[in-house]
């Protein structure tokens, strides 16, 4: 990930005031978004391919509800739509992390905010100038 790319998605997640969801890039809840990590940088990116799925309340980028879609997978070096990224197992925010947490799962499952999850991006994710 170039340097300009990870300062741009930390920016932004520290600044939105979208509401934080999980397990989806977006999910209308009540009429309202409800964002993954993911799906901020989804939006950012790549607005124009923003898709509602009545069906599920959902939104879709691409054709992806809940990873990267290939072309911002590939722009971030992630073969898989998450962006993977190793790390020391340490302590952050009442937190256990562990090696190879993914954003995703920092969104999900250790339910770190937005502006938390920036602080881990600029600290272990490795980025090219």
């Amino acid at each position: 990930m170039l340097r300009a790319d990870r300062d741009r998605i930390c920016a932004e997640l520290r600044s939105t005031n979208e509401k934080q969801g999980e397990m989806r890039l977006e999910r209308i809840i009540d009429g309202v978004s409800h964002f993954c990590c993911l799906g901020i940088i989804c939006k950012l990116y790549i607005p124009e391919q923003r898709n509602y799925d009545v069906r599920y309340e959902t939104v879709r980028y691409d054709t992806f509800s809940s990873t990267l879609p290939p072309e911002l997978a590939a722009k971030f070096g992630d073969r898989f739509g998450f962006m993977d990224f190793n790390m020391p197992a340490w302590r952050y925010a009442g937190h256990n992390v562990s090696l190879s947490y993914d954003l995703t799962q920092l969104n999900d499952n250790a339910g770190l905010t937005f502006s938390q999850i920036a602080d881990m991006l600029e600290y272990f994710f490795e980025v090219e100038d």
